[in-house]
């Protein structure tokens, strides 16, 4: 669903799931109830950045890539029974991201201090290739 050229601070699975446990784990959680935090990856990547990963990677030049491609939403919305309203909603989710707001510049301050993202999409790439084991992370 990525844009060709808008810069997105794509995030790391694990580095949500850290945050989570580092928020949870804290002697005194109360500071953050009800905070609203804006959390994105720690490095901006295009979706022509994510298809030149992937082509280094296979060693060869992907032909042909459908960049904000939604139509697999209007495939779920259909088989689905009393929620396709719902469904069809998240078509516009990746508006904000190709209007170039989800930069990791986006990110709240506040993360920085309790759990910084680090896992860059390169990295993730990599450790997804190699077949990492995740929970020995």
């Amino acid at each position: 669903m990525n844009s060709p050229d808008a810069p997105v601070g794509i995030i790391d699975p694990y580095d949500v799931g850290y945050l989570a446990a580092r928020l949870l784990s804290q002697d005194d959680p109360s500071t953050h109830n009800r905070a609203k935090y804006v959390l994105n990856g720690p490095e901006d990547i295009t979706g022509e950045g994510i298809v030149e990963l992937i082509e280094g990677y296979i060693g060869t030049k992907v032909e042909h890539v459908v960049f904000k491609d939604t139509s697999f939403i209007e495939q779920m919305a259909e088989e689905a029974t009393d929620s396709k309203h719902l469904i069809l909603s998240i078509k516009e989710a990746p508006v904000t991201a190709w209007e170039g707001k989800c930069t990791s510049s986006t990110t709240s301050k506040e993360i920085f201090d309790i759990a910084a993202p680090k896992s860059t999409p390169s990295e993730v790439l990599k450790m997804l290739l190699a077949g990492m084991d995740w929970g020995k992370r």
